[in-house]
């Protein structure tokens, strides 16, 4: 399929699919959206000229006087150095393919909190105006705020491997992946398995105030769908 095929088909399906859950496929693009944010960082992070492996004890060490509660967790950090900036590395790599592919999407919500909660403790005297000291809030409330509105908006619906293998019905355990997919009440979900829920025929037309019935691969309406 040369890209011009491809285009003229995905097209008119993210139209359908925008125009029956324009609030999913919004929450789902700020998903996206998010998760370039942490491939620029994963770029930071391996980035030979950035250092961050044998310049990390150091850094860490330099938070001991802007850590909330004292330099206890600043020095522990800096005692086990290539431990924690291996941590660092994964977490960063694992939430920037959760969040662009939509791969467990609420666990990575979960982990972006604890994440952004270590990291704001850390900066925390150097990052809000406190004493003279700070010039913004910093990053990390902003994080937080979108990982709390993806995690209870259930984010990874759209452009998400989660929901594909929840709405394919081929899940290894259907309780696991339904907590990890967050399905809700979607206009082609779990009543349309294996169909696949991307495959529109063409755009379904709406009515005022009512949700749009779910078609199949062949644009006829979904059994148990109405």
């Amino acid at each position: 399929m040369s890209d011009n095929e491809f285009l003229r088909e995905a097209l008119p399906r993210v139209r359908t699919l925008w125009k029956r859950d324009p609030k999913g496929m919004s929450l789902d693009l700020l998903r996206v959206g998010i998760g370039f944010v942490w491939a620029l960082n994963l770029i930071f992070v391996l980035a030979p000229s950035n250092a961050f492996f044998s310049g990390f004890q150091g850094v860490a060490s330099g938070f001991g006087q802007s850590t909330l509660g004292g330099p206890g967790f600043a020095n522990l950090v800096a005692g086990h150095a290539e431990l924690f900036a291996w941590m660092i590395a994964i977490v960063t790599a694992y939430l920037a393919v959760a969040f662009l592919l939509g791969i467990t999407t609420r666990l990575a919500c979960l982990v972006g909190i604890v994440a952004s909660i270590a990291f704001l403790l850390t900066q925390f005297y150097s990052t809000f105006a406190l004493n003279g000291t700070g010039t913004d809030v910093g990053p990390h409330p902003l994080y937080l705020l979108i990982y709390l509105i993806l995690f209870a908006g259930g984010a990874g619906q759209y452009f998400a491997f989660d929901h594909w293998v929840w709405a394919s019905g081929n899940a290894r355990f259907p309780r696991l992946s339904s907590w990890i997919a967050s399905p809700r009440d979607l206009p082609c979900n779990a009543t349309c398995p294996k169909a696949g829920y991307l495959r529109v025929a063409g755009p379904v037309p709406l009515l005022e105030g009512s949700a749009a019935a779910p078609t199949g691969a062949g644009g006829e309406n979904v059994p148990g769908a109405t």
